[in-house]
């Protein structure tokens, strides 16, 4: 016979399986393959989620760095807005009603304020990443319709809060 009574008795310990709400942040890749270069020149093909997007045109690699004359080094960085008011900035508003703020590859070892922006020649890079949707010898063509269909899908999801890494692969 069971003498426990109600008031003696331990009251049962009931655990429940919580489900923690964590946000995902989304995250995408840009990937720059490197394929050839010159005396002055790089050239690649950049891809957002491995989705082709358009041409790249860079300087040359260099083991000494000269400012504006050097590309950044083969790695892994952050793509974010640089929130600078800078004479480019102004320059490119005046010019594009949708533009907003530059791309700024971050976190480079070497280099600061690589953007990647318009151009056609190397004399146009400056040691950033330029944009085009065709390539002859080591040349850029149609650079502000490459530039203006990335910016647009860059910002897109920089503005919804997701994070982008640029890859840089020496493929050359």
């Amino acid at each position: 016979m069971n003498n426990t009574n109600k008031e003696t008795a331990k009251p049962k310990t009931v655990h429940k399986k919580v489900k923690a709400k964590v946000k995902l942040i989304p995250h995408h890749v840009l990937r720059l393959d490197r394929y050839q270069h010159g005396d002055d020149y790089t050239l690649g093909k950049l891809y957002l989620d491995d989705k082709f997007m358009c041409y790249t045109l860079e300087d040359e690699q260099r083991d000494d760095k000269i400012e504006g004359e050097t590309r950044i080094d083969a790695g892994v960085y952050n793509v974010g807005f640089i929130k600078q008011l800078t004479g480019l900035t102004k320059k490119y508003r005046a010019r594009f009603k949708w533009f907003k703020w530059h791309l700024e590859i971050k976190g480079l070892p070497r280099h600061t304020n690589i953007y990647i922006h318009i151009g056609n020649t190397d004399e146009d890079t400056e040691g950033c990443v330029l944009v085009g949707d065709v390539v002859y010898k080591n040349t850029l063509g149609y650079s502000v319709k490459a530039y203006t269909a990335l910016y647009a899908k860059l910002s897109e999801l920089l503005e919804a809060g997701d994070t982008i890494e640029i890859q840089i692969i020496n493929k050359d």
